[in-house]
């Protein structure tokens, strides 16, 4: 159904298509959506892991990452939550370290373990 793609030439290229649909990074392909109404069809959208610098703004917080689980792995979380797997609604997950002195503070560990984070 679409792709996220972080090449500027392919997405200016793609941008004149008039078979695309261009929004950010993001492409969504007009001719997956046509097909939408096929109730066998399985539409796949691929979008690789991402910066998340609005989370990282917190001090607390570095490296954080943002990712969609495969069709797969989404339901498998959503069974594993107790959540009912739909098409309407999807999963991201964020990965992040957390900075040492937030873990000593928070009672996570004392300060000689340091959560075997180096600072």
């Amino acid at each position: 159904m679409g792709e996220d793609i972080s090449d500027p030439l392919e997405l200016a290229r793609l941008e004149e298509c008039k078979d695309c649909c261009v929004m950010g990074n993001i492409v969504f392909y007009n001719d997956s959506f046509k097909r939408l109404k096929s109730p066998d069809l399985e539409l796949e959208m691929l979008i690789q892991a991402k910066p998340f610098p609005e989370v990282e703004k917190n001090p607390c917080v570095s490296e954080a990452i943002v990712a969609l689980p495969s069709r797969l792995s989404d339901s498998y979380i959503k069974s594993r939550m107790g959540i009912e797997s739909n098409n309407s609604m999807g999963t991201f997950l964020l990965g992040l370290d957390l900075n040492p002195d937030f873990c000593v503070n928070m009672g996570y560990c004392g300060p000689a373990e340091l959560c075997n984070l180096q600072p």
